[in-house]
């Protein structure tokens, strides 16, 4: 067993287990966001093609806005402005759909100013 005197954060980590809402907060992450870990793994993985790593990213997306409840909210938001700020990541998707031959509106701009 864990002994509280040989560590403070020992000590910390018994006390947040005896939190009476720290079971269910863990088990909402658990359910909502634990696919997470493994889009990270795989999005580290450099050998992927640009277009695998985009359906990453947006399974990702898709599985964030179908996650429920106040923390959903505030992270689907989060996430909604760091996704507006990255134009990078808009030029990426634009260039995949260049590559598969998918014509759609931002491509065709991205078209247009490549052609300048």
């Amino acid at each position: 067993m864990l002994d509280s005197e040989h560590a403070s954060s020992i000590s910390k980590g018994k006390e947040i287990f005896e939190r009476p809402n720290i079971k269910s907060a863990l088990s909402y992450i658990v359910s909502n966001f634990s696919f997470l870990g493994g889009s990270i793994s795989k999005l580290e993985n450099t050998k992927i093609p640009l277009s695998e790593s985009i359906q990453i990213i947006d399974l990702s997306i898709s599985k964030i806005n179908e996650s429920e409840g106040p923390t959903a909210e505030l992270l689907k938001n989060k996430m909604n402005v760091v996704l507006n700020k990255n134009l990078g990541l808009k030029t990426i998707k634009c260039i995949r759909n260049i590559l598969c031959g998918i014509a759609d509106e931002d491509t065709m701009e991205l078209n247009l100013h490549l052609v300048k």
